[in-house]
């Protein structure tokens, strides 16, 4: 999914008796018919309950018509003078979340409406949001666009499943999720894939695939850095295999998104996962253009959970990085980690060949006992929206934080790269706020978020499920 998909219900209420709707009517229908138009533009499914609703059984039906239809949010278009009760009762069987929308001048009375019924459904405790306006003008078609999307990231987590590949591994409580909880407030389930089985199937990959996949790496990437010790040809062929075998299993056993343990049996035995990772964050491999499948390292399943709401809303690969440093000097953060940062970053593109001849293979470092592989690269430039998942005993929270990914010229770059762990992929992070704000307040080493400005979706998804929000600097 992305931004401007999904299905969408519109519900436009007037008011009786039947005479009196009657003179309201063209006005009704030419409103619907606009509001109709600008959503379908936007690149969503829109169905309409057909006649304006004006008495109390067509609130009804019309409510269920789009819940029997799979609408995944419902749009309540107010164009002039409405009852309050036809709302109140469409409410109980319409699809949720509900956005109040009203687009009349002062002619017509449909902002009262709106208002009337938005104290009603208060009193009730529907939740709902407002938008109001000339549905062509880029604000409110933005502000309406922004509840939609957040409306049906937040119904198509419902149902979906993550899996947990090697278990809980470094042993910290931060990224650890109540399962009970995620089904509860999220509709989420959490299921275990043990990583003795990853192995055994990644030593069935036939060999064929594993040879398209290293030839595929051979071709694109900037430079394969062996160093007969901790990176050979087969050590390499082996991530390759964990790779094809965790998309297997996420296909086989629909794993929406996940997370992946560093459990020492693996990485001691037999290859670092980080490229397993790495290539599931990613929309391409080697057997061309795919579903990327959000993917948190360090068994991080509140940061799954995060990476998969940003990729729901954007539609595009997020990234699971650690805040490896602040640099005051030059006012950045520099983010860095093994695995959870697609090749996607280095040039921001969905080409695989622009991003990749960015990206160098590099021995993963003494972590990885058995060796392997991490892709190495600067992210590329760009305003970005980050933020994570976090809680608060059983409390959640939506940190939010904006900013910018920036480069140096090559010399300073390598330098801060070869600062820290330079194998790794890195992104320099300009944030829009004072380091301390970040550094006092924050509550995990990861971060994850993606490219452009996500912050009213984030905060509309925040808002439909219940969640307290923080954005830092605002």
């Amino acid at each position: 999914m992305a931004a401007g998909s999904g299905r969408v219900g519109v519900l436009t209420f007037s008011e009786g008796p039947e005479a009196l709707y009657r003179a309201l009517a063209a006005t009704c229908l030419a409103s619907q018919d606009r509001l109709v138009k600008a959503l379908e533009g936007e690149g969503y499914q829109v169905l309409s309950a057909g006649e304006v609703v004006w008495a109390r059984q067509g609130a009804v039906q019309g409510a269920r018509r789009l819940t029997e239809a799979g609408c995944q949010v419902t749009v309540f278009n107010f164009p002039g003078v409405a009852s309050c009760q036809l709302p109140v009762l469409a409410a109980g069987f319409a699809p949720k979340p509900i956005l109040l929308f009203s687009s009349a001048g002062a002619r017509h009375p449909g902002l009262p409406s709106l208002l009337a019924c938005a104290g009603s459904l208060s009193r009730i405790g529907v939740r709902h949001a407002r938008a109001w306006g000339d549905i062509v003008d880029p604000q409110v078609r933005r502000r309406v666009r922004s509840f939609l999307d957040a409306g049906i990231c937040a119904n198509t987590l419902r149902g979906q499943t993550l899996g947990l590949f090697g278990g809980k591994g470094t042993g910290t409580l931060a990224p650890a999720a109540d399962a009970d909880q995620w089904l509860r407030e999220f509709g989420v389930r959490i299921e275990q894939a043990e990583q003795l089985e990853v192995v055994r199937r990644a030593g069935e990959v036939p060999a064929g695939q594993v040879e398209e996949a290293l030839a595929w790496w051979r071709e694109n990437a900037g430079q394969i850095h062996y160093d007969e010790t901790q990176l050979t040809e087969e050590i390499l062929k082996r991530q390759l295999a964990c790779y094809l075998t965790m998309k297997g299993m996420c296909a086989e056993r629909g794993f929406d998104f996940c997370a992946i343990g560093r459990p020492p049996e693996a990485t001691e035995n037999w290859c670092a996962t980080e490229l397993a990772a790495t290539l599931l964050n990613d929309a391409y491999d080697h057997e061309g253009a795919k579903e990327l499948v959000a993917c948190a390292t360090d068994a991080d399943e509140d940061g799954a959970l995060t990476m998969q709401i940003f990729k729901l809303l954007a539609g595009k690969p997020v990234l699971c990085t650690e805040i490896r440093h602040w640099n005051a000097e030059l006012g950045i953060f520099d983010l860095c980690s093994p695995g959870g940062q697609a090749t996607y970053f280095a040039g921001a593109s969905l080409d695989p060949k622009q991003n990749l001849r960015s990206v160098e293979l590099y021995p993963a470092g003494a972590y990885a006992g058995a060796g392997g592989a991490t892709a190495h690269h600067l992210a590329a430039t760009g305003r970005v929206t980050l933020g994570r998942l976090t809680r608060h005993q059983d409390q959640y929270w939506l940190r939010i934080a904006t900013g910018e990914f920036v480069r140096f010229d090559g010399r300073t770059n390598e330098r801060l790269m070869r600062e820290s762990t330079y194998e790794w992929p890195h992104a320099f992070w300009r944030p829009d706020f004072q380091a301390e704000e970040l550094l006092d307040t924050y509550v995990s080493k990861h971060i994850h978020g993606t490219y452009g400005d996500l912050v009213e979706p984030l905060l509309d998804v925040a808002d439909i499920l219940g969640l307290e929000t923080m954005i830092l600097g605002g």
